[in-house]
């Protein structure tokens, strides 16, 4: 079965393919990126989006997803300005990891902005 549901604002998937293709799409982002973003972003306007985003239930995993609470995926609200001073300030410093951010971060202003 290759189709998913909604169930009380839950997006129930009923097979891994779909799963990941959800989870790819740039309007969805990992617990793990949303609350590092949080970390490294100071601006408190982009941290309430961000606390918002988590506090809503994230996308349901296939029953033999063996992932812990970091991989949770959320769909994204995020307004474009708030996503353009997280590019802006992940962008131009940091780690690796923290320049992937910034390029995830990108991505997500991209989708939503087209």
């Amino acid at each position: 079965m290759n189709e998913s549901r909604i169930l009380r604002d839950r997006i129930i998937l009923l097979d891994w393919g779909h799963y990941k293709s959800l989870c790819d799409s740039p309007t969805v982002m990992t617990r793990w990126a949303i609350e590092t973003t949080r970390r490294l972003v100071a601006q408190p306007a982009v941290r309430e989006a961000l606390d918002e985003t988590l506090s809503a239930l994230p996308v349901e995993k296939p029953a033999d997803h063996t992932g812990n609470a970091d991989t949770d995926c959320f769909h994204l609200e995020v307004p474009a300005s708030l996503a353009q001073l997280v590019v802006t300030e992940l962008g131009g410093s940091g780690d690796r990891r923290t320049r992937h951010l910034a390029i995830v971060w990108g991505e997500y202003l991209d989708a939503i902005t087209r």
